[in-house]
């Protein structure tokens, strides 16, 4: 498993302090740090859309011109992602068999779990 976040984010936080307190493996890839490939993002829009990977609460999100908001696509996310991946939402979580979640919440401890 591979957690994609920011180390002082706070929920990045509580989906590793809940790993670490269940035993359960997993790298950890800081978003300050590490650079996500396009095609990798434009992955995970593909499979996730582009709405649910993009923070719309973001300061970074709020600095967009209206027509990057209005034209908010699988491919443009991935782009605008790269320029700046603080504006994803986090956590990402990589599963071992290649599912993917967005969050931490009660429904995706289940899945960690499982």
């Amino acid at each position: 498993m591979i957690v994609y976040g920011i180390k002082n984010c706070d929920t990045v936080k509580k989906v590793m302090t809940f790993l670490d307190d269940n035993a359960i493996a997993y790298s950890f890839m800081d978003l300050k740090k590490e650079i996500i490939p396009s095609d990798i993002l434009k992955h995970w829009a593909t499979l996730l859309g582009a709405s649910v990977l993009v923070n719309t609460k973001s300061a970074t999100y709020r600095r967009l011109s209206d027509d990057e908001k209005q034209g908010l696509s699988i491919d443009t996310c991935a782009d605008i992602i790269a320029q700046n991946q603080s504006i994803m939402k986090r956590p990402i979580i990589l599963y071992a068999n290649g599912d993917i979640t967005v969050g931490f919440n009660d429904t995706i401890k289940g899945k960690i779990n499982a």
